[in-house]
């Protein structure tokens, strides 16, 4: 490009700057401002309530029969609140709509179309990798109808996750009621037969040996099954040292350590079936009606242990149904704002002051293209 052409550019190019950064001011002044307010939620880890009984339950399942579908796993996790999704509900969308006076802002529109202005105005955050936060933005024309706004979902949110973990605890309270009566109900059956085979038989008690293995199956099973809770744990521990020490945020001997724990606990199954081995031995050798009162008595044995696991998550429901405190917390509540969010005045000027520029620039290359269109 030659000095004269470079020379004949740089004139219309300033202009075009001072013409595209005053129409970038122009538009900066005159469009509508957009003012904003935010909270911020921390989501509670899920407290699983009667997690012991539930691994107990899991873990007798395979001689509960039936009875060991029915018990399931009650823990806790099925309270494990949404945040997110309640957010996002229509129940919440109107529950704000209400609150804020939406309709008043923008009269004759349907519940459907204030629903999706309301959407609209409103950006949720997700946690992810580098924040667990809930962050909630919502945006108004008027910074005190933004603090509205961002003050009726806080509140309809509070109302809404408060209605549904009561409901779900209520739910809860009654299945595990109905489940204790039910656990009740067979314990005693299986006492009661207990008792009539041994005074019909006049067998009293089994051989020492017999209840010696029993009551050290007995002892290994409770072991085993009272530490399924440590090994969910431990297992979890495991999976976040493993991202941290690939993030180079934990020693690798952390690791080695808690998988050392892991496998002591894992190490219990094989005393558990050299138990079950050797009782299985002795029963063998058992007459009939002795293998039956073996038999009886290891129901009872069974059913007493489902009783006391039954008894326990009926427990933890009730204590769950008498807790008022929400799933979260509220690290940052919403506040006045004190700047508008939008427009972004300096990058409005700038981006019209830089067009303005090129469009001069390239003022004489564009009138001659269309020049010869014209032609």
């Amino acid at each position: 490009m030659s000095l004269e052409n470079l020379t004949r550019r740089i004139r219309p190019g300033l202009t075009g700057l001072v013409a595209g950064g005053a129409l970038g001011v122009m538009l900066a002044l005159a469009w509508p401002r957009t003012w904003a307010s935010s909270f911020s939620i921390l989501p509670e880890a899920p407290v699983s309530q009667g997690l012991l009984a539930s691994n107990l339950g899991a873990g007798l399942q395979g001689q509960l029969g039936a009875f060991g579908a029915l018990m399931g796993s009650g823990s806790g996790g099925d309270s494990t609140m949404n945040l997110v999704a309640y957010l996002r509900s229509r129940s919440l969308a109107d529950d704000v709509i209400s609150r804020s006076g939406l309709a008043a802002e923008f009269p004759g529109k349907e519940p459907s179309l204030l629903r999706e202005k309301l959407r609209k105005l409103t950006v949720i955050q997700e946690p992810g990798l580098k924040s667990k936060l809930i962050v909630v933005t919502v945006e108004a024309h008027r910074p005190e109808y933004a603090l509205k706004l961002a003050r009726a979902y806080l509140e309809g949110l509070r109302k809404l996750s408060s209605d549904l973990d009561r409901q779900g605890s209520e739910r809860r309270l009654a299945d595990a009621a109905l489940r204790l009566d039910r656990t009740r109900e067979v314990l005693a059956k299986a006492e009661d037969g207990l008792a009539t085979f041994q005074s019909e038989n006049k067998m009293a008690s089994l051989p020492e040996t017999l209840q010696a293995a029993m009551g050290t199956l007995s002892q290994l099973e409770s072991a085993k099954l009272q530490s399924e809770a440590e090994l969910q744990s431990m297992n979890s521990l495991v999976r976040d040292l493993h991202q941290r020490v690939d993030r180079l945020e934990a020693a690798p001997s952390a690791l080695q350590e808690a998988e050392i724990r892991r496998a002591g606990v894992m190490g219990q199954d094989k005393a558990l079936r050299q138990a079950r081995e050797r009782l299985n031995t002795l029963l063998g050798q058992l007459p009939p009606k002795a293998l039956k009162l073996a038999r009886l008595q290891r129901e009872v044995q069974i059913q007493t242990a489902t009783f006391l696991v039954v008894t326990q998550q009926y427990q933890s429901a009730y204590m769950a149904s008498q807790n008022t405190l929400a799933p979260y917390a509220i690290l940052d509540p919403p506040i006045l704002p004190d700047r508008h969010a939008r427009p972004k005045r300096a990058a409005m000027t700038i981006a019209s002051a830089l067009a303005g520029l090129l469009i001069g620039v390239f003022w004489g290359d564009i009138r001659k293209g269309l020049q010869q269109l014209a032609a």
